[in-house]
């Protein structure tokens, strides 16, 4: 079948829509693989805007493991974890469960999990569940197969050690304009699938759905204000959007690539800027010479980020975030309007943006 570029925008995503809609519903693993797989494409686009053809297993693991991790807390009022399969657990949240309650560093977040040295085992087990699982099925609908997102060298027939072999290709290859589409519509296929995965938890646990959405995907927006001093001293003082000098007291941790546009907590996402001006900010894209500033930054200073993400046990990543910011911008027409402080907008500078996110 043609990939995204031959049958359009609007082709690409009813057939998209059709997976979810009728594909099999036994577990949410599904709704975790199509959520890896648009964050897979975002991190790693190139210094051209250009999404990956190519997305290794290990790497959607790591993005299905930040999705579960919160949901192995115990659900508010219930007293235990939530069910994310018809027929009992899910073994990837059993996994996470289980490696949780057996390893000290493992019972607080998931940054401080990956410390452990029994972490490892815990990720090559989420790869093979994937591999095993979603990743064959996921593009089944009753019996036949719909490859228009994907390919790879194995099926359900696959056994562990196979898969785990020395010189066996554990990646997926996305097919033709399929990166392209999936970035392009991120936006509106994130809170679709979030809300189809807690309609499905609710079904499992018969639950009534108020607060599920919010336990099931903002709680991994995890609080950032034990960063907040690091971040005021290396900026200097200042306020990153303005470059006026800020009080401790008046800081705020923020974004700087937008939490809606993407689940982004590493350090190098994270800027300080005066409270006042952060709430002007909002979920707002941020104009070429901020992020010119932003760029700057990470690279000047990307030594003490790090140092900073590994005090604090939080989470770093340079090149994905880099890659998230270019997913982002240079998708961008020029008749886009993006943010200056205080609080005005003006046309995307396409030029200015890929100088700011060349390699």
């Amino acid at each position: 079948m043609g990939g995204a570029t031959a049958e359009g925008t609007g082709s690409f995503a009813e057939r998209l829509l059709t997976l979810l809609d009728q594909a099999s519903v036994a577990t949410t693993y599904k709704y975790a693989l199509v959520l890896a797989l648009l964050d897979a494409s975002l991190e790693s686009t190139d210094d051209r805007g250009e999404p990956p053809e190519r997305i290794e297993v290990a790497m959607l693991a790591d993005q299905v493991l930040a999705m579960y991790w919160p949901h192995t807390d115990p659900y508010p009022g219930s007293g235990g974890v939530l069910r994310q399969s018809g027929t009992g657990q899910a073994e990837l949240v059993t996994a996470i469960e289980r490696f949780r309650r057996a390893d000290p560093a493992g019972r607080s977040t998931l940054a401080s999990a990956r410390y452990s040295p029994a972490f490892p085992r815990l990720r090559a087990t989420v790869a093979w569940k994937l591999a095993e699982m979603p990743l064959p099925r996921l593009q089944r609908i009753g019996r036949v197969d719909h490859r228009f997102l994907y390919d790879m060298a194995w099926d359900d027939t696959i056994t562990r050690s196979q898969f785990e072999a020395d010189g066996f290709d554990r990646a997926i290859r996305l097919r033709p304009g399929v990166g392209r589409e999936l970035v392009r519509l991120s936006p509106l296929i994130r809170p679709l699938v979030e809300r189809l995965w807690a309609a499905r938890v609710v079904v499992y646990n018969r639950l009534p759905d108020g607060r599920l959405d919010d336990f099931l995907f903002r709680r991994a927006r995890l609080d950032a204000t034990r960063l907040r001093l690091a971040l005021w001293e290396l900026q200097e003082q200042r306020c990153f959007y303005t470059g006026e000098r800020l009080r401790l007291g008046e800081a705020d941790v923020d974004h700087f690539v937008p939490w809606s546009r993407s689940p982004l907590n590493a350090v190098e996402n994270l800027v300080v800027a005066d409270r006042r001006v952060n709430n002007r900010k909002r979920d707002h894209l941020a104009a070429a010479s901020l992020v010119g500033r932003w760029r700057h930054r990470n690279d000047r200073l990307r030594a003490e980020l790090a140092q900073v993400a590994l005090a604090n046990r939080w989470e770093t990543g340079f090149d994905q975030t880099l890659g998230v910011a270019r997913a982002l911008y240079l998708s961008l027409d020029a008749r886009t309007l993006l943010w200056v402080p205080p609080d005005e907008f003006v046309p995307a500078d396409l030029a200015g943006l890929r100088n700011a996110l060349a390699a």
